[in-house]
């Protein structure tokens, strides 16, 4: 799985790892919030990491909403992407500074061991990730209803 550093300059989840992505601007395809959601998702991928997404072959993996308690609230989609092993990462060094890839099971291993700072649905799907999920064709994946997680 990709992450993405994010720049300790930002104000929003500064040095955090993440997951390629970003907020639906106005100009996202779609019609209605899911297919713009993806729209978005492939745009960012490609701005923050320079990778080129079919948003067809993008497939839901699970849909958050921050907790009530958060100041800044949002809906945030995820959405797996299977791409050829050889794919060329490059981050935009302004908001992204460093990329890596990680098997769930390293990125938790890591993270309890205080080297990669990562966001609660980041740590909540791979500490969930299922065995063989990443080589699921995006169809099969995309007939499922993601979970969805609403935090009180």
């Amino acid at each position: 799985m990709l992450l993405l550093k994010r720049s300790e300059a930002l104000k929003h989840m500064p040095g955090l790892w993440v997951f390629p992505g970003g907020k639906v601007e106005a100009d996202d395809p779609g019609e209605g919030d899911f297919e713009r959601a993806r729209s978005a998702a492939a745009r960012e991928c490609h701005e923050e990491a320079g990778v080129v997404l079919r948003t067809d072959l993008l497939a839901p993996f699970s849909h958050w909403l921050t907790p009530v308690v958060v100041k800044r609230r949002f809906a945030t989609w995820f959405f797996w992407a299977q791409v050829p092993a050889d794919t060329t990462v490059q981050v935009d060094g302004s908001e992204i500074t460093a990329h890596q890839w990680w098997q769930p099971a390293h990125a938790i291993a890591a993270h309890h061991a205080g080297d990669l700072a990562m966001t609660p649905p980041l740590w909540f799907r791979c500490m969930t990730w299922t065995p063989g999920l990443v080589t699921c064709a995006a169809a099969d994946l995309e007939a499922r209803t993601p979970p969805r997680f609403f935090p009180m």
